[in-house]
């Protein structure tokens, strides 16, 4: 996982690694639960881990995905996007890739 944290105002930026996953779900979304599309990339060996915590705001949750293998940035951001990743988000996601962005997917998350 991305271990470079940048502190703001107590808050923390937490950047993916090229093998990391970061979906951010809203507390209502119903597809939350493993879906089929998850279970098939478990089932293919890509997902070695995930973990899911409480979003700061507390409306939602994020959730990381360490995959098996590193892979490129566009691709990491359309399975997040599949996987039901917030769509604003994967819109700037994308955006701050095409821009150059060394850090293009990342948490914004409280400094513990």
């Amino acid at each position: 996982m991305g271990k470079t944290k940048k502190k703001r105002q107590n808050l923390m930026f937490v950047p993916a690694a090229a093998n990391v996953l970061q979906i951010d779900r809203d507390a209502s979304d119903r597809s939350f639960k493993e879906t089929q599309s998850l279970g098939s990339l478990t089932e293919m060996g890509l997902i070695v881990d995930r973990k899911v915590s409480m979003s700061r705001s507390g409306q939602g949750f994020h959730e990381t995905i360490v995959l098996s293998k590193k892979l490129p940035i566009m691709e990491r951001i359309a399975l997040a996007a599949a996987l039901g990743d917030d769509p604003v988000r994967v819109v700037l996601n994308w955006t701050r890739a095409r821009a150059g962005d060394p850090h293009p997917i990342l948490f914004l998350e409280k400094n513990k």
